[in-house]
This record gives C-alpha cells, sequence and structure tokens, in this order.
C-alpha cells in the first residue's frame, strides 16, 4: 500500500506541474462541471489544449446548489436538468492525497477509492498515432482498376505485408494510419459531431510480443508487451485541419498484470493521459462516448465496473479553439467532423523500415487481439448499441441516431482499406455495429 500511495501521489504531483502554478479556477470549474452529467463530474479532469490537466473534485452536496445558480444562463428547455448523484465515489482531490502522504494512517485491506486519471509521463507502451484528416473523396487512379489489383493479388509484397507489391502497394491508401500498427476501423460521413458505443472487453484475447522495458506494476525493468491494444473511439474535427482525437480503452501488460483495460485520452500530438484503475476483463460492457457539448469543450467519458467492483464513470474534458473543428453542429458534409471507432494493435515506431531498423516480421509475428488465438478466430470484441448524433446548443445533451451503414463511409476506390493487413483481419455481423479480432499470422 505503501508503494501504491507513493505511485499515486507521484502522478499526481505529475499533473500538478504540468497544470501549472496558481490557484485553481473554481468559477471556470463549477461553469465546466455545469456543461456534464452528474455522473459524469464523478472523476473529472480538465485538460488544456497544450496537455496539462488539473484534476476537479466533484461534492454535489456542496456544489449542485452552485451549479443551479449558474442554471439561468441557459435557455429553458437545454435537456439538462440538476441531479444529485446517487452514489457518488469522487476521487481523492491533490491536496487531500497529499495530506494524506504526509499524516499517513494505518494501512488498510483494500482500496477504498478509485485512482484518478493521470497523465502518462512514462514510455512503457505505444501511444495512438492518429494522422492527418482524411479527405472526403480519394482520386481515383485509372491505371489501376479493381481488375488490375486483382491480377496483381500475389505479386511479392513490401513490409513482409501479404498484398500485391511495389506498383499496387503505391495506390494503398486508407482513413487511418497504416504505418503505426494493425486495426480494424469504421468511418462515418462528415458532419456528424456526438458517438456512444458500448463495447465488450473479454478475456484471453490478446498475445503480444513481448521485450525488455519498464514495468510499471513491478517498478522495475522486466518483460513486457512491446505492442499495446486498444479499442477506441474519436476522429478529426471539421475543416481540412480539424485536430485528431483518440479516445477509448488500452490493454499492456507494461502498466498491469492482469488482462484489464485503461482509460484513454488522446488530443492532437499531446502526451495521452490514461487512468490507474482498470476495468477488469469479463466484466460489463465499458460506454465509451465523445462529443462537442461548445466549439470550445470537448468531452470524453468511459462507463463501466472498474477494479474495485462498483460502477464509474471517468470524464476528460478537452479545452479547444474553433479552429480545431470540434463544433456541436459537426460541419458540413464535405469537410466537416469525421468520427469513427477502431480495434488496433500499436507497434513501436521502431519496427517500421522507416525507423533505420525495421522488424521483418511486424505484421506476421504471431501477435493477435480480440480474438483467442490462432486456432479460435472468432471476433470477440463486440460493439454494441453505436449510436451518433449532434449536439444542439444551448443543449447539453447530443441527440443520438443509430449509426447504421447511411452514415458509414466506406470507399468506392480500390486500393483503400479500413482493415489492415487485410489478411489480418476478422469481422463479425452486428448490424451497424460488428465485433472484431486482429490475427498477424505467420
Amino acid at each position: 500500500m505503501r508503494r501504491l500511495a507513493g505511485r499515486v501521489l507521484t502522478a499526481l504531483l505529475g499533473c500538478a506541474v504540468l497544470a501549472g502554478a496558481g490557484p485553481v479556477a473554481v468559477d471556470d470549474d463549477l461553469h465546466i462541471l455545469r456543461e456534464l452529467r452528474p455522473t459524469q463530474r464523478e472523476n473529472l479532469v480538465v485538460v488544456q489544449r497544450d496537455g496539462a490537466i488539473r484534476m476537479v473534485a466533484y461534492d454535489p452536496v456542496v456544489q449542485d446548489p452552485q451549479i443551479a445558480a449558474l442554471m439561468p444562463l441557459m435557455s429553458p428547455g437545454s435537456g439538462y436538468t440538476v441531479a444529485r448523484a446517487a452514489t457518488p465515489k469522487p476521487v481523492l482531490s491533490l491536496v487531500r492525497m497529499i495530506a494524506l502522504r504526509l499524516k499517513p494512517k494505518p494501512p488498510v485491506k483494500q482500496r477504498a477509492t478509485v485512482e484518478p486519471l493521470r497523465v502518462a509521463l512514462g514510455g512503457t507502451y505505444v501511444p495512438t498515432q492518429a494522422g492527418p484528416k482524411p479527405q472526403r473523396h480519394v482520386a481515383k487512379v485509372a491505371a489501376f482498376d479493381l481488375a488490375w489489383l486483382y491480377a496483381h493479388r500475389f505479386d511479392a509484397s513490401r513490409d513482409d505485408v501479404r498484398m500485391p507489391g511495389i506498383p499496387v502497394r503505391s495506390q494503398v491508401g486508407s482513413p487511418f494510419d497504416i504505418d503505426s500498427g494493425a486495426f480494424h476501423g469504421v468511418r462515418a460521413v462528415n458532419g456528424w459531431s456526438a458517438v456512444r458505443v458500448s463495447v465488450s472487453i473479454p478475456c484471453g484475447v490478446r498475445h503480444f510480443v513481448t521485450g525488455p522495458g519498464y514495468n510499471e506494476v513491478t517498478g522495475a525493468p522486466g518483460i513486457v508487451d512491446q505492442e499495446t491494444g486498444y479499442i477506441y473511439i474519436g476522429g478529426w474535427g471539421a475543416g481540412p485541419r480539424g485536430v485528431s482525437v483518440d479516445a477509448g480503452l488500452q490493454k499492456s501488460s507494461a502498466q498491469s498484470e492482469h488482462d484489464d483495460y485503461a482509460f484513454y485520452w488522446k488530443f492532437a500530438a499531446n502526451k495521452p493521459i490514461t487512468s490507474e484503475e482498470r476495468f477488469p476483463c469479463g466484466g460489463p460492457d465499458v460506454v465509451l462516448e465523445l462529443y462537442p457539448v461548445a466549439d470550445s469543450l470537448l468531452v470524453f467519458s468511459a462507463t463501466g465496473v472498474a477494479s474495485d467492483g462498483n460502477r464509474h464513470t471517468f470524464t476528460a474534458v478537452q479545452h479547444t479553439h474553433p479552429d480545431d473543428g470540434w463544433a456541436p453542429e459537426g460541419g458540413s458534409r464535405d469537410d466537416g467532423v469525421i468520427l469513427k471507432r477502431i480495434v488496433s494493435i500499436a507497434q513501436p515506431y521502431t519496427w517500421h523500415k522507416r525507423s533505420g531498423t525495421g522488424r521483418a516480421d511486424r505484421f506476421v509475428s504471431g501477435s493477435y487481439f480480440g480474438v483467442a488465438g490462432p486456432h479460435d478466430l472468432t471476433p470477440r470484441i463486440v460493439w454494441r448499441h453505436c449510436e451518433i448524433g449532434r449536439v444542439e446548443p444551448p443543449s447539453i445533451v447530443p441527440q443520438y441516431k443509430q449509426w447504421t451503414a447511411a452514415q458509414t463511409w466506406t470507399s468506392q476506390v480500390p486500393g483503400v482499406y479500413t482493415d489492415w493487413p487485410p489478411l489480418g483481419v476478422f469481422r463479425g455481423s452486428e448490424g451497424a455495429c460488428d465485433a472484431a479480432g486482429i490475427y498477424l499470422r505467420a
């Protein structure tokens, strides 16, 4: 417990340094709390555009009346009512945690509170890389139509990917980042700003290449996963320079020896934010939700049963600029917000030939995520209740509808992939949602 408290304190102090000196903007916090549903206030961090964060403690008894006093600033019919959380379990505030550390109490048998979100300062996992915003239309190269691609499907491939060879690969594209690793992706058409999904977190569905590294659990060097599994939503803001967002769940043994998943948030090129508290595998589906409540405030929350056996919501509220493109109305069908949902295996940059090192078997290594193994390729990561929508201010609650094929982007051009590598992704049908797994077979 003493080592655990030290780890939490270190993370909190790291957050304090990143947040900068000076008093906490209490009034700003109240305005932010007003924009959230009560459950989203439970474990909350506010993130600046440069990645600095501060934790916001929520006390419904004290703050609900203060929030209610701000409500006249909002128009009637906003779709929001002040409600007290049924069983609030807020994280410990920074001040209280420091006080407890300086004046330790007798050891307890188990943790009684959920640990807070934190900026990931170490390099113990591979972060996601979203890449630039994809274009709505992909230019077709007339010389390489579908018949030509099929005729050359057995040509020698680059990077040992079992794909057609160099002339064909020059035409390969994707709305997602091919260089970062393997993935199954679904992209919405432009113009929707809000997404809400639930996703399963099954046990025993991952095997990654291992090697020496720093193990956060033991606090010492050890053998850890070199790859990182992700289940996430996100996308790009409106406009040609729309800022990227990755938001969801992360699996890596460098952070936990157990088969569980951490909250994950990454805005633009900032360092990711993760949680020390996890969602254990085999539990109820985790609900992921992302939406801009204003063109300067982007909300992401993950709700599920955490390691303490209780249901919790972890929330990151990101300060944005209108030029980042995260507008509640979503923008136009040509260059509006693009939403996505992804299952991926992120691989170190040094595995790519471009790094000067490379790993010849990076896509045929035997790693898998979302399937039980080479002899059972049934996809086990199942997306359910996939919804898409927009926020119509002054309401702070998105208006959702079922995410169907009509809202799903598909390429009309050969050689543009939403699964990578194509032979390594296994999909199951769940209506507009689906099930996915990845096996990088040798």
